[in-house]
């Protein structure tokens, strides 16, 4: 069994969101990387390999998303005041509910540049 939550782009902002780019870390504590399965299903926004980047490090799993990829067609975009549903992030079955927190960065485009935290929490 494995554990889903959803990946949502909220734009508080006064102009529409673009251009910019989201990464996310997940340590290998929480996701092995010999793990199998895709950290990222039900692509709501943007296709995988274009928008969507999944990379392996020393310590961790990095996801990034990239609204407006070079040459890509397809430009996401998210209006002022609103929230888009991006994907399902994918996590392995832990032995205990999910209670955790994994780094981000947005950066590009018009958004203003963030260093933050991303609490989860799974149900029992």
């Amino acid at each position: 069994m494995r554990i889903r939550f959803r990946l949502t782009l909220v734009n508080p902002g006064d102009v529409t969101a673009e251009d910019i780019r989201i990464r996310l870390l997940l340590p290998h504590a929480l996701v092995p990387p010999e793990s199998r399965g895709a950290q990222i299903s039900n692509i709501v926004a943007g296709n995988l390999g274009t928008h969507w980047a999944i990379e392996s490090a020393y310590d961790a799993t990095a996801i990034t998303f990239r609204t407006a990829p070079r040459n890509a067609e397809q430009h996401i975009t998210c209006d002022p005041h609103s929230r888009r549903e991006l994907a399902d992030l994918v996590l392995p079955a832990q032995r205990r509910p999910v209670s955790t927190t994994l780094d981000y960065q947005i950066s590009g485009g018009n958004a203003k540049a963030t260093l933050g935290q991303l609490e989860l929490r799974s149900g029992k």
